[in-house]
């Protein structure tokens, strides 16, 4: 029996079958996760809630019915965030929500209509970017990370232990906790007393208290975009290779931006439950397909502090992404976000005589943007400070060879790590049990262009991540929905700009949108375009 009929039935009962009923639309609820219809029984079960009170059930009955109704408006709250919601779901849940908080009150159960009213406002947020727009970028995001972020090796491999337990669609939404401060949820007692929520003052104090004892420096601009706090942060940055600003995010923008962050985390963990960087950390990969990222652009401090590092307004969006780790994630070792010097000298051409890309100045930066507070249990990035300047003449050293000194970035919820993509960083022990994502914008400045790029020489393969617009990966009515600066940022994410039309596949000839599913040749950034299927397919012959 599904949510749906039980609604029809409920309020009709006599009060001995409601609970009954009640305990049904309870095990729907928990059961039966993946079914939009069951979004509106939690309705039924407050008016079956208020009924019992009205007639006067014996008192440990009606604290189990009235727990059964507040189990499942939690559930009504969360779950539009585990499956697809609809705006038509959205609009009968919440038509559902406020008529039990009618109910609540007529029977002056105040405690249970304050209850409602949360998870009416919190399912009033969801549905803000529940849209029919949403939903397409979502599934044209999936198929991107399925033939981009995962190996053809590795689909065909028995399930890892890791796959066993975090797989399964139940398994997995077993640990919702994980994206419990991403859905604006709140549980100390669950997390050990760490619940990484910066409106919490005691924690905030915590993470800026962690931040000074590291030695980080934590840079506030404000809104109006302060020229000298500004150009403080862009001296820091060109002496350290990154720089941090607080509370670059607040609010209802990024309450927004952390429950998108919730649906890729999910999409990414069913598909690739093992982590595709490592034990349960992962890279987000191509988000610039998802229109709703693309608020991050326009970031007043962070787009001052840019025009401060090139001197210049002329910079724009080259695509976003973001990654994340899962609670056990291991330290990742130290990188770069380029290639190797070696690779480097095949892949980009200098107008120099004996100087390489990578001496350059900043040709490309990296935002990533805490969803959550980086602290001591979730895992800050740390950084080799003044590292992006030895690039270019010093390969990263080995773990085996010893770390050279490293600092942590510590900052809160909403916070923005401005980074040169040639410094050494790498991710830290997630030991919370928390999901800890960060989304990211990568910006090229005013004096790069893939004219740079080479063919690849003898190793095509790294021709197409590196350093590459993400071309025809934002339809024009998602640019649209942008401010004026944010539409003159990402200029060349849209199809224009991929200076290719809908068209077909080079290699199978099946019909495709240049940038939404299919991408450039590897190794060739103006093409020829393939589909997904097929440019999985040329990938992995690379590494055969």
């Amino acid at each position: 029996m599904t949510g749906l009929t039980l609604a029809a039935v409920a309020p009709t009962a006599p009060i001995g079958a409601q609970r009954s009923l009640g305990a049904c639309v309870r095990y729907t609820l928990l059961h039966d996760l993946r079914s939009p219809a069951h979004i509106l029984a939690p309705g039924v079960l407050v008016a079956v809630s208020c009924m019992a009170c009205r007639n006067g059930v014996l008192s440990r009955g009606r604290r189990r019915l009235r727990w059964t109704a507040r189990a499942a408006v939690q559930l009504c709250a969360e779950s539009p965030m585990r499956s697809p919601m609809t705006p038509e779901v959205a609009e009968k849940a919440l038509a559902a929500l406020g008529a039990a908080e009618k109910l609540a009150l007529c029977t002056e159960n105040l405690a249970l209509a304050l209850h409602l009213r949360e998870s009416f406002q919190r399912l009033a947020s969801l549905a803000k970017i529940a849209s029919t727009d949403l939903l397409a970028d979502l599934a044209v995001y999936e198929a991107f990370f399925q033939a981009t972020e995962t190996s053809g090796a590795q689909a065909h491999q028995q399930p890892s232990e890791e796959a066993e337990v975090w797989g399964s669609g139940s398994s997995f939404l077993a640990q919702e906790a994980w994206l419990e401060p991403l859905l604006g949820q709140n549980n100390n007692s669950r997390h050990n007393n760490n619940n990484n929520n910066s409106k919490e003052p005691g924690n905030r104090e915590a993470v800026m208290a962690s931040a000074a004892k590291e030695g980080v420096r934590l840079f506030r601009i404000s809104s109006d975009g302060g020229e000298e706090e500004a150009a403080e942060a862009a001296l820091h940055f060109h002496q350290h290779g990154f720089a941090v600003l607080q509370d670059v995010l607040s609010g209802d923008k990024l309450a927004a931006l952390q429950q998108l962050s919730a649906q890729l985390v999910r999409i990414a963990v069913c598909t690739e439950p093992s982590g595709n960087r490592g034990k349960r950390r992962y890279t987000l990969g191509r988000t610039t397909v998802v229109g709703a990222g693309l608020s991050l652009a326009d970031s007043p401090a962070v787009c001052s502090m840019l025009q401060e590092v090139w001197k210049s307004e002329d910079f724009s969006v080259q695509c976003t992404g973001g990654d994340f780790s899962l609670p056990g994630a291991e330290a990742q070792d130290l990188h770069a976000d380029v290639p190797g010097r070696e690779i480097a000298d095949q892949l980009y051409a200098s107008s120099q005589p004996g100087i390489s890309f990578l001496d350059l100045p900043t040709p490309v930066v990296k935002v990533y943007f805490a969803m959550v507070d980086l602290d001591e249990q979730t895992g800050p990035p740390r950084f080799v400070r003044g590292s992006h300047l030895r690039t270019a003449r010093e390969d990263v050293p080995p773990r085996e060879l010893g770390e050279p000194p490293s600092v942590r970035a510590f900052c809160t919820a909403g916070s923005a790590i401005v980074m040169d993509q040639r410094v050494w960083h790498g991710g830290t022990c997630n030991v919370s049990q928390l999901a800890r994502p960060m989304l990211s914008v990568h910006y090229a400045g005013p004096r790069y262009s893939e004219d740079v790029l080479k063919d690849g020489g003898t190793i095509p393969f790294f021709g197409t991540p590196y350093w590459c617009y993400h071309r025809g990966a934002v339809p024009t009515e998602r640019l649209e929905s942008l401010s004026s600066r944010g539409q003159e940022l990402c200029r060349h994410l849209t199809r224009e700009a991929a200076r290719a039309t809908p068209g077909r596949c080079s290699s199978c000839a099946c019909l495709v949108s240049c940038g939404r599913d299919a991408l450039p040749s590897i190794g060739r950034p103006a093409g020829p375009w393939l589909c997904l299927a097929c440019w999985a397919k040329q990938r992995d012959s690379f590494g055969q």
